[in-house]
């Protein structure tokens, strides 16, 4: 496994997702990416766009703690990992394909994201992922 890819979404479970990446990519002695996918928001057309940049603007700082925090976690275990941001569909098939576009041995990603209602939903992302994705995938609780 020379090229983890742990997908994360500042949840809890993201944090105990990224813990065995990291541990993975560090036993093997290779390299981890930490990929974060920005879902379009959706806004009425009435809100000004003025406020409509504020919440791009809360979105990418709060993006940006989640990367730091996952830096922090990969560097403890002994691994130094990057980050992407990631956008432009669906969690599941956005993370399939820059999975396969950039060739990872395994991706890592949890079972339950921010909302965990969104487990017992079909197409959560995690299951979707594991449908969609050609690269093995390791799902955690």
């Amino acid at each position: 496994m020379k090229k983890v890819l742990a997908a994360i979404d500042g949840s809890q479970h993201s944090a105990k997702t990224l813990q065995l990446a990291a541990e993975i990519a560090a036993s093997c002695k290779g390299s981890l990416e930490v990929a974060y996918v920005a879902v379009p928001l959706a806004y009425s057309s009435e809100l000004s766009s003025e406020i409509v940049a504020k919440a791009h603007q809360q979105e990418r700082r709060w993006v940006e703690r989640i990367f730091q925090e996952a830096l922090t976690r990969a560097r403890r275990a002994g691994v130094n990992a990057e980050t992407v941001l990631l956008s432009g569909g669906p969690a599941a098939e956005t993370i399939a394909e820059y999975a396969d576009r950039k060739q990872f041995d395994l991706v890592v990603i949890g079972r339950h994201g921010r909302e965990a209602v969104s487990s017992f939903l079909p197409g959560h992302v995690a299951d979707r992922l594991v449908r969609l994705c050609r690269k093995p995938i390791l799902v955690t609780r």
